[in-house]
């Protein structure tokens, strides 16, 4: 009782019918989709996600989305006479009520010297994504799926983007990277971006150096030189104690075009500092207006 007496069909092989490279991206996408939709990240492909909020002339405010994907994690194949690892990235920014405002998708090709030392690849690859987005608080979500495994990885970050409209002082996310080893200093006809190649993961090796970048809005020009007068503090700390203070020192303006975005940059050598987590807090202080503000990330020492 219960069972059928007759025997059960054959499984049929699943049939296919041809598909154009427009539909495999539209299958890829939704399956990219469906992970990042998941109630839970996906952790078969373990990715880092930074989120770093500046504001750019001509552009507003911008979200970068720098995303982390493990080399060891890939699958290397023979592909266009080459070895090479094929993944597929995608990601969504959805306000506090949920609605989408704008996504990406992208394609991702690492190529090998030779297959050897594909088994052995352990490189990090980073993938920065831009989005210009009203004030506000976003959520991130990004999904990579490997082409040839089928791996997938998804993660989720939060951000929240200041008004710099009501003219107060107010500063952008802290760029981490590493750069030469030199001293803490200001190098503010640097104002570009891409100076700091960014780190997601904020992970440093003892003997390199941290280089970090941010910019300050909304200081006061007086009405003598037509300058302002904003200062600059670095700290380094380590259970709420700090191991690395620099003297509070002036930014330096002259001949920048766009006083309304003050860069400054700096490098901290991390040969004196030992291996774990640290707070990155960098203060400005506008002695105009007597405004300050200041932001914390955290960075780790390995």
């Amino acid at each position: 009782k219960g069972f059928f007496d007759v025997e059960p069909a054959p499984a049929v092989a699943e049939t296919k019918s041809p598909t154009t490279p427009q539909d495999d991206t539209k299958i890829l996408v939704t399956k990219l989709r469906e992970a990042i939709s998941a109630a839970y990240p996906k952790l078969e492909m373990p990715l880092t996600l930074g989120l770093n909020y500046y504001d750019i002339a001509g552009k507003g405010p911008t979200v970068a989305a720098a995303v982390q994907i493990p080399g060891e994690f890939l699958t290397f194949g023979p592909r266009n006479e080459k070895t090479q690892a094929v993944a597929d990235i995608t990601g969504i920014f959805f306000d506090e009520k949920g609605i989408a405002k704008t996504n990406f998708y992208d394609r991702l090709v690492t190529t090998s010297p030779s297959p050897e030392e594909a088994k052995n690849y352990h490189g990090d690859i980073t993938y920065t994504y831009q989005a210009n987005l009203l004030p506000g608080l976003y959520q991130v979500r990004v999904a990579v799926r490997d082409d040839l495994s089928g791996r997938t990885g998804s993660i989720h970050g939060w951000i929240e983007i200041p008004d710099i409209s009501n003219k107060r002082l107010s500063m952008s996310s802290l760029l981490l990277g590493e750069g030469a080893q030199n001293t803490i200093t200001n190098v503010s006809n640097d104002n570009e971006v891409g100076s700091v190649r960014l780190s997601p993961s904020h992970r440093f090796q003892a003997l390199s150096t941290l280089r970090f970048m941010t910019f300050a809005y909304n200081a006061t020009i007086s009405s003598s030189d037509q300058q302002p007068d904003l200062a600059v503090q670095v700290q380094v700390i380590r259970d709420d104690q700090p191991v690395v203070t620099s003297a509070v020192r002036k930014v330096s303006t002259e001949g920048m075009p766009d006083l309304a975005r003050i860069p400054y940059a700096a490098e901290i050598p991390l040969n004196g500092l030992q291996p774990g987590r640290y707070i990155l807090q960098i203060s400005f202080i506008d002695r105009l207006s007597k405004q300050s503000t200041s932001r914390q990330t955290h960075f780790d020492i390995n």
